[in-house]
C-alpha cells in the first residue's frame, strides 16, 4: 500500500527532506549552518566514521555542493530602497482580461477571441507603447526575447544552465523589457507577456513571499518608475491566437537558444530541487521492483512503477469506492484465504465455490458475482478469455469500467 499511497520508505524520504534542507541552507551566503555542515563533512575522514554510517546531512550537503545555485545574503526582498509590500502593484500588473472568462479549450474560434482580446486591448492601453516579451524552452537550452514592434527592435538571450525554469525565463524577458523601457523616455509603455505565472509570481513576491531573484529586479524597476511618474503595466495575453507582437516574441524567443547572447542566469533552489526529487524517485523505483519479485506481485501487474501522485487525488470517487478499489488493486481484501492465515477460519475455501478464495477468485470465478460480472464484460465488450482483461481496467481506476467493477465489492 505503500506504493499505491506515494509513500517511499522511510530512508527514501529522509534523504529527500536532507536534500532539500542542505539546498536551501546554501540558498543563503555565507550562512553559519553552511560552514557547519562543511565542518562536519571534514571530519568523516577521520578513523572514528570507518565503520559508522556517516551523517545524512554532511553527505548531502557534499554532494549538492557541485551545483551551480544562485544565493543571497539578506535576502533580495531586504535590497530594495523601500519595503516590497509599499509597491502597490493593482494597477501595474494584470493576469487577467475582460473579455477571457475560461480558458481558451472554451473558444473555439480563436479568431473571434482574438478580436475581443485587441478591441480590449486598443481601449485600455491606446496611448501606450507596446512591447511584447516571451521566453522557450527546449532539449537545447531556454531562450528570451522581447520585441518592440513599433520601433522593430528586439533582445534575444539564451540561458544555459539546464535546471532553470520556463518562469524564471518569462521573468529574465520581462525585466530586459523594463531595462529596455527605461532607455527609451516614454511616460506610458505597457509590457505584454503570455505567463501568467510570472506575473502572479510577482505579486506574491510583493507580499513576502520569497520569490525569484529575478522578481525583486522586477520589483526595484516599478519602484524606480513610479517614483519617475512614469506608467508602466504589465499585462498578460493569451498566446497562440493571433496576436502579431506576441507571435513574433514567440518565434524570437526560440531563435534565441540557438543566436540569442548568454546570459548568466542561476537557478534558485527550488528549481535544483527538481534534480534530487527526481533521484530519490528513481531510488524509490528501485526499491518498488526489488520488492515485487517477492511480495505485492499481484500489485506489480497492475502497476508497473510507483505513481508520482495518489490516482484517488481529486477524483470524484467517495470512499467507499476508494477503499474498494485499493483493497482490488493490492490484493488485500478481506477474502477466507486471508482469514485462513489469521486462523479466524477453518478453511480458505469459498463457500459458494469450494475453490480458494481470493481476490483473483472473487473477480474472476466466484459464482457469487457472476451476474455482475457479466454486466461489466457486455458493457464494455471486455473478453474473460483474455490473459489480464481486469488488471487493465484496475490500471485505470478512474475509468467508468473500473468504477463499476469496484462498486460491485463494496461492503
Amino acid at each position: 500500500m505503500e506504493s499505491e499511497m506515494c509513500i517511499p520508505p522511510l530512508k527514501t524520504r529522509r534523504l529527500y527532506l536532507c536534500y532539500k534542507y542542505c539546498l536551501k541552507v546554501n540558498s543563503f551566503s555565507d550562512s553559519i549552518n553552511t560552514q557547519l555542515l562543511d565542518k562536519l563533512y571534514s571530519f568523516l575522514s577521520n578513523r572514528f566514521w570507518l565503520h559508522k554510517k556517516k551523517p545524512l546531512p554532511a553527505i548531502c550537503h557534499n554532494e549538492i555542493k557541485q551545483n551551480a545555485m544562485s544565493s543571497s545574503f539578506p535576502l533580495e526582498m531586504f535590497t530594495l530602497d523601500t519595503w516590497v509590500s509599499n509597491i502597490n502593484l493593482k494597477t501595474i500588473i494584470y493576469s487577467r482580461l475582460d473579455s477571457i472568462t475560461g480558458s481558451k479549450s472554451q473558444y473555439p474560434d480563436h479568431r473571434a477571441l482574438k478580436c475581443e482580446v485587441l478591441q480590449e486591448l486598443q481601449r485600455k492601453y491606446n496611448g501606450y507603447h507596446a512591447i511584447f516579451t516571451d521566453a522557450s524552452k527546449t532539449a537545447h537550452g531556454l531562450g528570451t526575447a522581447y520585441y518592440d514592434p513599433k520601433n522593430k527592435n528586439y533582445k534575444l538571450h539564451k540561458i544555459k544552465n539546464k535546471y532553470v525554469s520556463i518562469m524564471t525565463a518569462e521573468l529574465f524577458a520581462v525585466s530586459q523589457a523594463l531595462c529596455y523601457a527605461f532607455s527609451l523616455n516614454i511616460h506610458k509603455i505597457v509590457i505584454f507577456t503570455d505567463s501568467q505565472s510570472a506575473l502572479m509570481h510577482i505579486v506574491k513576491s510583493a507580499f513576502g513571499f520569497r520569490g525569484m531573484s529575478t522578481a525583486y529586479k522586477i520589483l526595484d524597476k516599478i519602484n524606480r518608475a513610479c517614483s519617475k511618474n512614469l506608467t508602466i503595466v504589465l499585462q498578460w495575453v493569451p498566446s497562440h491566437i493571433g496576436l502579431s507582437g506576441n507571435e513574433e516574441a514567440d518565434k524570437l524567443a526560440k531563435k534565441a537558444i540557438f543566436e540569442g547572447e548568454e546570459a548568466n542566469i542561476l537557478p534558485r533552489y527550488s528549481e535544483v530541487l527538481r534534480k534530487y526529487k527526481r533521484k530519490c524517485y528513481n531510488i524509490f523505483k528501485e526499491y518498488f521492483d526489488e520488492r515485487s519479485l517477492s511480495k505485492g506481485i499481484w500489485y506489480r501487474t497492475i502497476q508497473c512503477e510507483p505513481p508520482r501522485i495518489p490516482w484517488f487525488y481529486a477524483t470524484s470517487m467517495n470512499r467507499q469506492q476508494v477503499v474498494s478499489a485499493c483493497r482490488l488493486r493490492a490484493g488485500h481484501m478481506p477474502v477466507k484465504s486471508f482469514a485462513y492465515l489469521m486462523r479466524k477460519v477453518d478453511s480458505p475455501n469459498c463457500d459458494h465455490c469450494n475453490k480458494r478464495d481470493d481476490v483473483y477468485h472473487r473477480l474472476i470465478e466466484c459464482v457469487r458475482y457472476a451476474d455482475k460480472r457479466n454486466v461489466l464484460f457486455t458493457n464494455f465488450k471486455l473478453n474473460i478469455n483474455n490473459v489480464g482483461v481486469l488488471q487493465s481496467v484496475l490500471a485505470d481506476p478512474k475509468s467508468d469500467a473500473a468504477k463499476m467493477l469496484f462498486n460491485m465489492f463494496i461492503t
